[in-house]
């Protein structure tokens, strides 16, 4: 079954792109919540080991992220010059 928040550019390098903010807001959200809490004189205020996951999940997104991009980069790099490559030793000297 897909996620509920996965179209089909998921399957891309800019998908991950979709999942960062998303998962940030998550991490907003229950700072709220903790906040709330506080005013509300709740003895559990912010709970840090929930934001300390969430965060940790962002990070981990925008590493992946950031590796994938680098292989990318690193890819589209030699598959281009490699063509290049081959069409000037191809094309006929003046």
């Amino acid at each position: 079954m897909a996620h509920p928040y996965c179209h089909a550019d998921c399957l891309s390098l800019d998908g991950l792109f979709h999942f960062g903010p998303r998962t940030l807001g998550q991490a907003t959200t229950e700072l709220y919540k903790g906040v709330m809490r506080i005013v509300q004189n709740d003895p559990l205020g912010i709970d840090f080991v929930t934001l300390n996951q969430i965060l940790l999940k962002v990070m981990i997104l925008y590493l992946i992220s950031t590796l994938l991009d680098l292989l990318q980069g690193y890819l589209l790099a030699n598959v281009s010059a490699k063509i290049s490559y081959q069409l000037r030793k191809e094309s006929p000297r003046n």
